[in-house]
């Protein structure tokens, strides 16, 4: 046990009324366990560190109540948990509260000030707002649910509005702040529907997107895909209404998922047409039950100004018509607008309630960790590479990359804590290359075709390319090009002609800035194309180590941390691979053995996967090449090998070889001064 409660209530109370006149330090804690978990550290108002626990145990959306998260934020300011004076949790089930007790920093002897579950969207709106820039400002909470009333009751019955059924859950949520006064506006509650055809129904505008993903693409924490796919549909294909709107309420129907039969079936190209069609069925309707709400919640407060928060506000297409067709005039969507986020309202919310007062407001994302150089070089040194090379300018260095076609992993300062990329986690890339979108999703992000990327452009010039007269410091805005840029800047254009934007100012981010400055002057191109450092499946990379691993299993050519760079051999297609190393990617597995007989003839077949990717089916052949990967043998010798085993010709081995690193499953490696160093075969834009 840490300490006595008494003593540590004894010491606690002594800060409380010693702060009172002389201004002490206040530290509070606010964690989320719900998907997307996370916490986040407050002190003296301002948040000194937040992280989602995906990006610490390499998960994604992982939840529950993440202690490695905890310690992640208390280590960054030097504090324990004794040093806290409040801890406030979202979603944390009373029965896993008591289970906790004994073994971490939850436990009641450590926080005789702890508040379990105040209301979900509650912690939603306090991060919307105190991150926004406004004094006042209406707040809208949209996301697939909240949880029960029944819940917040028993725990924290705050800005509930009417009192409703115990079995209710929260759906939407309309607030007013302004300044240290909250007035709830309106919230919506619903009730689960029965689950049918394994998918949850709830009637919500963040359920309805999440009902149409898992249909789709088999599993509900889609909607990005499924936001993109729906660039692909066609209009007026459904005449059937999902979200009825009616006296400033929005009733959305749970049924109309059960009109379709061919779920998560991307065989067949009719069921192609038809996930593409759905895709714009419900981008239509929330799009327009949006509208509907936000003109009703502007009538009711007379604000200018909104904030939203929730995973709907991360849809872009939805904001750029919140822009477009509400009175608001100016908007502020939260950075991590998922359940992450509602650890910085909780700590906030946290803040507020042990001294009274507003926290300061956040006006950055990057709340994560930094790694100095002697970090960064253990982790090259950890990972048997090549010494790298060190630079004093790296945004030179990699604007000089990135211009000659390369696609660099640029790994700078403190990590994001959202779900997007803004310079800090980013793999970047030259926009002027039609070809780049498509070998970006085949060979480095291991994801599907249709997906977009996003344009990083420099602030004062955004208005000279896109259709845009704000900031979207946060990358949660869409807009078009202007006359010309179409051509100029293919690679971040998506099929209805929209670019997701981020604008990047001196303020906002100073080394990105000169990165993307220093492009401008080589090519006359005022943006790079950003994407999440991280393949499909992982969360983005944190730590050295997780940007090393990355950039090896991927195609990237160049990597740029801190002032060191890394670049693979690039070599042309016509290079011997054979005398390469081929070294397997530290996370693949072999899953299971699988056997067959048909025909009176047996099959043995294994899965391999890499992280949480999708495995890949592998024969006897494939198994053999497999076990001989040893980061010894050369290609050439595994292939003779093989030859002789199976009696085919070895160049059947080789092909492999080259599709497991294109996959990400391995790399391939040449010894230089007892080093490793990648090898992959160049694009043709680097090559010329």
């Amino acid at each position: 046990m840490i300490g006595s409660p008494l003593l540590i209530h004894i010491k606690k109370r002594a800060r409380q009324i010693i702060g009172a006149t002389m201004g002490s330090r206040y530290a509070v804690l606010g964690v989320n366990c719900a998907h997307d978990a996370s916490a986040c550290l407050v002190v003296d108002g301002r948040v000194v560190s937040a992280v989602a626990a995906e990006r610490i145990t390499r998960r994604k959306h992982d939840d529950g109540f993440s202690q490695r998260a905890v310690d992640y934020c208390l280590d960054a300011a030097g504090l324990t948990a004794t040093d806290l004076d409040m801890v406030v949790i979202n979603q944390m089930p009373w029965k896993t509260a008591i289970e906790h007790a004994d073994r971490n920093c939850l436990c009641d002897n450590c926080f005789p000030d702890k508040v379990i579950n105040p209301s979900h969207h509650l912690l939603h709106a306090h991060y919307a707002f105190h991150s926004s820039p406004f004094d006042e400002s209406a707040i809208f909470v949209t996301d697939g649910s909240g949880y029960a009333y029944g819940e917040y009751a028993r725990g924290c019955p705050e800005h509930l509005g009417p009192p409703v059924d115990y079995d209710l859950w929260e759906a939407e949520s309309c607030y007013l702040f302004a300044d240290d006064r909250i007035e709830v506006i309106d919230k919506s509650w619903g009730a689960w529907k029965e689950m049918t055809e394994r998918r949850f129904r709830f009637p919500s505008l963040g359920h309805m997107y999440s009902l149409a993903s898992q249909y789709i693409f088999g599993t509900w924490i889609a909607a990005g895909k499924t936001m993109a796919l729906a660039a692909y549909g066609r209009p007026n294909r459904y005449d059937f209404e999902i979200v009825e709107k009616k006296d400033g309420r929005l009733r959305v129907d749970t049924d109309w998922i059960l009109r379709f039969k061919n779920p998560n079936r991307w065989d067949n190209p009719r069921n192609v047409e038809e996930y593409q069609d759905i895709a714009f069925k419900v981008q239509e309707e929330l799009e327009s039950a949006l509208m509907y709400k936000l003109n009703w919640l502007h009538d009711k407060t007379g604000s200018k100004n909104l904030c939203m928060s929730g995973g709907v506000a991360l849809n872009i297409l939805a904001n750029r018509k919140i822009m477009r067709e509400t009175p608001f005039e100016n908007l502020h969507v939260t950075p991590a607008a998922t359940d992450a986020g509602t650890a910085v309202g909780a700590a906030f919310y946290a803040y507020s309630k042990v001294t009274g007062r507003p926290p300061v407001r956040l006006d950055t994302d990057f709340l994560g960790r930094e790694y100095d150089d002697a970090e960064i070089s253990e982790a090259i040194a950890t990972q048997g590479l090549e010494p790298s090379e060190s630079i004093d300018d790296p945004a030179a260095a990699a604007a000089q990359d990135i211009a000659e076609g390369r696609i660099v992993g640029w790994f700078q300062g403190r990590s994001e804590f959202g779900p997007r990329a803004l310079g800090n986690r980013s793999i970047l890339c030259d926009p002027r290359r039609g070809d780049m979108k498509d070998h970006l999703n085949r060979c480095v992000k291991h994801r599907e075709p249709f997906r977009p990327f996003a344009a990083s452009v420099l602030e004062h010039r955004v208005s000279d390319v896109f259709d845009l007269d704000r900031p979207s410091p946060y990358m949660l805005l869409v807009a078009t090009m202007r006359e010309g840029w179409a051509e100029r800047a293919p690679a971040v254009l998506h099929r209805d002609m929209s670019t997701r934007i981020q604008t990047v100012s001196v303020e906002s981010n100073l080394m990105f800035h000169r990165l993307i400055e220093r492009f401008d002057a080589l090519t006359g191109c005022p943006m790079v194309l950003n994407t999440s450092f991280n393949d499909r499946g992982e969360p983005i990379v944190d730590t050295p180590v997780d940007a090393i691993r990355c950039f090896l299993g991927t195609r990237m050519d160049t990597l740029v941390m801190g002032g060191h760079v890394i670049r693979k051999m690039l070599v042309p297609g016509s290079f011997d691979f054979r005398k390469t190393v081929p070294v397997l990617h530290e996370t693949v597995r072999v899953d299971s053995l699988w056997s067959s007989s048909l025909f009176g003839l047996s099959s043995d077949r294994w899965t391999v996967r890499r992280d949480f990717k999708d495995p890949m089916w592998i024969g006897p052949q494939g198994f053999h090449i497999l076990s001989m990967i040893n980061g010894r043998m050369t290609a050439g010798e595994i292939a003779d090998a093989v030859a002789r085993t199976f009696k085919r010709a070895s160049v059947g081995t080789m092909e492999t070889l080259l599709d497991w690193q294109d996959r990400g499953f391995l790399y391939m490696t040449l010894a230089i001064r007892g080093r490793r160093r990648a090898v992959q075969a160049a694009t043709l834009s680097v090559m010329s």
